[in-house]
């Protein structure tokens, strides 16, 4: 996702916004690493960690993120994996929205592993 859609706000549901056109999803499902559309109305990506604690972390991580932008994902939790889905509820289908939150969750866990590397190791792995 472009630095600008980073930088935007999900808006609550109120009623002003518009569900995605199939065009509108591929173009910007080709914009964000490892999601995928499920059902047609929701976008998916698993998460996977190598133990509990680290996944629990990343849900607290995804909880603040949710927090802040007013927009909350579904989340499957088990032992090292995390499934993440995303849409608006207010339409039982995909906006603009759930791309943002999406962007922003991957952006976050990529900025926390880095974080989280030694120094001059950078490993990322998102998919």
């Amino acid at each position: 996702m472009s630095a600008t859609s980073l930088s935007q706000k999900c808006i609550p549901c109120m009623g002003n916004i518009s569900p995605l056109t199939e065009p509108d999803i591929t173009a910007l499902l080709a914009q964000i690493d490892g999601w995928v559309v499920e059902e047609g109305n929701c976008i998916v990506k698993t998460f996977k960690f190598r133990n509990y604690k680290t996944t629990i972390a990343f849900v607290n991580r995804v909880a603040a993120i949710a927090e802040v932008e007013g927009h909350h994902p579904v989340l499957y939790v088990s032992w090292g994996e995390v499934e993440v889905y995303l849409y608006t509820t207010a339409y039982s289908a995909l906006t603009e929205w759930d791309f943002i939150l999406a962007a922003k969750i991957d952006q976050g866990e990529v900025e926390h592993q880095a974080a989280a590397a030694p120094r001059g190791e950078v490993a990322v792995t998102l998919g």
